[in-house]
């Protein structure tokens, strides 16, 4: 297992259903940096109840609430998380590419997809530009990270029974996220820059 995870969104949803699995696998990460808008606020109970069962579960607080803030704490994480990628990937014993050295793992969604775009999703302009959005970071980072040894993809959870996917979706958190994490053992070099689904399938930009 990876020496260090920092899950964004932590507090609900899929997010905080990553931090439960991770934190009770038989090999946890070292490190379990839980990152969320309000640990202190009502969204923030159900996680800080998890993370007093477990001594590496840092939570972290990340303010969001306006532009400037948005973009400083961008440039915070930037600051703090590539120099540790870095050397996560020089001093790992795992060859080539693999999210156990050092990877950037992006939660993106199907309805990104302009090929499968599909209309009876709605409309959802927002939601669906800021996934295309994500997607070409993802692209972007794949490509400026690769020399490093640091491996970019991003994610498509499936519609999952939340507060966002409703009580009609058909996946529930648990299968989802441990169809996600396991995806991400099997990442390589070739899955490198892709858009792929909880099960592992290749998905078209």
């Amino acid at each position: 297992m990876q020496r260090a995870v920092l899950v964004t969104g932590a507090s609900r949803g899929l997010g905080l259903e990553l931090i439960r699995q991770l934190g009770r696998a038989e090999r946890p990460p070292r490190y379990l940096f839980a990152a969320c808008r309000d640990p202190e606020g009502a969204r923030g109970r159900d996680l800080k109840n998890f993370a007093k069962c477990f001594s590496n579960i840092k939570i972290v607080k990340m303010d969001l609430d306006d532009f400037d803030s948005i973009q400083e704490s961008a440039e915070e994480i930037q600051k703090a998380l590539l120099p540790a990628l870095l050397q996560a990937a020089q001093l790992s014993d795992e060859p080539g590419f693999s999210s156990k050295k050092a990877a950037v793992i992006n939660m993106s969604s199907i309805m990104a997809s302009m090929e499968l775009f599909n209309i009876q999703h709605g409309k959802t302009y927002a939601y669906r530009i800021s996934k295309a959005a994500l997607n070409m970071v993802t692209k972007c980072l794949a490509n400026e990270l690769k020399p490093h040894g640091i491996l970019c993809a991003s994610v498509h959870p499936g519609w999952v029974r939340t507060d966002m996917g409703g009580e009609k979706a058909p996946l529930t958190k648990e299968e989802s996220v441990q169809g996600i994490l396991k995806v991400l053992s099997r990442l390589s070099e070739q899955d490198n820059g892709l858009f792929l689904d909880w099960r592992g399938q290749l998905l078209p930009w």
